[in-house]
């Protein structure tokens, strides 16, 4: 693997280049002396560290970074079968409605994309609406399954696979209906639609700075797999 790759799809999306960094470097001075080995046209570059980095460091402060998001991963391995949760429903139209786009930027709104002021809101609200579409129409998810009430769409849960596992890619429940365990629902439903496509396991990514969903996830019996600490760099800024 090359120590340092360009992402054509970020870079595409947010009119810039975009690197990230594969290695899982020493420390913060061999962090440094990998940044400014960086092409001089990189704008933003992701290091994603199994350790904290001190970006104070006066060796990394010219490089502009901040921690972005610790990515951490959930994995629930005893599923257990049983019935699909009342109200859930399967969204079978060939676009997202409104609600469903709003639930999307909801479910993003302690991601990186979101949090780093440079990218901006503009253009983390259009990925999280790109990556609802690109589920609602099948992309990039199995199933999109809808908590419905009164009409309404009051959360939703996108499911498909990776690993090898069943994986929850965006889950979230609107401000108006949360407290009423719909979160807990949802989570349901993903583990009954993992169990009937024959997983053994389900994981979901969430933000580590993200305590409601933490706390929904623990209370869903998933344990934590891994967390990474993912910096965002900004020499040009």
């Amino acid at each position: 693997m090359e120590p340092f790759e360009l992402l054509p799809w970020d870079s595409d999306f947010l009119g810039y280049e975009v690197y990230r960094i594969n290695r899982q470097l020493p420390g913060e001075e061999a962090l440094a002396a990998m940044l400014a080995e960086m092409p001089a046209t990189a704008q933003l570059i992701y290091y994603p560290s199994r350790y904290p980095v001190a970006v104070t460091t006066p060796s990394l402060q010219r490089f502009r970074g901040f921690e972005a998001d610790i990515k951490t991963t959930y994995v629930k391995h005893a599923l257990r079968q049983g019935a699909m949760p009342a109200n859930i429903i399967s969204y079978t139209a060939d676009a997202p409605n409104e609600q469903l786009l709003q639930l999307a930027i909801q479910s993003g709104v302690w991601s990186r994309f979101s949090r780093d002021p440079r990218i901006g809101p503009d253009r983390f609200e259009a990925l999280y609406t790109i990556w609802m579409r690109n589920s609602v129409n099948r992309t990039i998810a199995r199933d999109v399954l809808i908590y419905e009430t009164g009409g309404e769409i009051a959360g939703v849960v996108t499911v498909g696979e990776k690993r090898q596992r069943a994986d929850i890619g965006l889950l979230a429940v609107a401000e108006n209906h949360r407290g009423k365990g719909i979160g807990r629902t949802l989570m349901a439903a993903a583990e009954q639609w993992a169990i009937a496509q024959g997983h053994t396991s389900l994981q979901v990514v969430t933000q580590g700075l993200n305590k409601p969903a933490c706390m929904l996830y623990e209370k869903s019996g998933c344990t934590v797999e891994e967390a990474l600490y993912f910096y965002h760099f900004w020499p040009q800024a």
